[in-house]
């Protein structure tokens, strides 16, 4: 995972501004994936590259996947399988007996804890369109013009995507009311927005 990181680094950070690890990715290794992450992002660093950590939980298919296998799965590596924490990562909500099943019916019928997902999602696609709105914006007027109107480091990206917010949030919001939320279609509307940010 490391080489892989490394080489993506290598041959796509010139043109980049920032690095974003999908820490779901990194965590379901155990320590040795965390230990990794802190290469990546040392790696990434020294490359002059922002670091911006996905730490988004209930998210798109591979983040949920990866998050499944940390939890109650294993994860496959070329030394073995890494296992997850099991049933102990329900019992506290769930209870001690019939995990599992308590856990499916709850979310089955609609009575599991959706409030704080259905509510994260549209944060975290205005949260991604507002930093590739910063990305856009870095590659347009240099990556020293950028720090000195924003500042360098996270704090610089950070002042970017509080910024860029209002501009998020009225693409995603237009995405929505014409495509939904999700699907390629809602991606789609996003993508073509970002194609005319750039072209400004």
């Amino acid at each position: 995972m490391l080489a892989h990181c490394r080489a993506l680094i290598d041959r796509a950070g010139p043109a980049c501004v920032a690095v974003k690890p999908q820490l779901a990715c990194f965590e379901r290794l155990g320590a040795p994936g965390w230990a990794a992450l802190e290469r990546v992002c040392a790696a990434a660093r020294d490359a002059g590259l922002l670091v911006v950590a996905d730490g988004k939980r209930g998210d798109v298919p591979v983040t949920a996947s990866a998050y499944a296998q940390a939890l109650v799965g294993e994860t496959p590596t070329p030394w073995g399988a890494v296992p997850g924490l099991g049933a102990d990562a329900f019992k506290t909500k769930y209870g001690a007996t019939e995990t599992f099943g308590a856990c499916v019916k709850a979310h089955a019928t609609g009575t599991g804890d959706t409030k704080h997902t259905a509510t994260k999602k549209p944060a975290g696609v205005t949260l991604t369109i507002a930093q590739a709105l910063c990305s856009t914006e870095a590659k347009s007027i240099g990556r020293d013009a950028f720090q000195a109107k924003y500042g360098a480091g996270s704090s610089g990206l950070g002042a970017c995507v509080k910024a860029q917010a209002t501009n998020a949030v009225a693409i995603a919001v237009a995405c929505k009311a014409s495509f939904g939320g999700s699907g390629d279609a809602f991606k789609q509307c996003v993508l073509a927005a970002l194609k005319t940010a750039r072209s400004r």
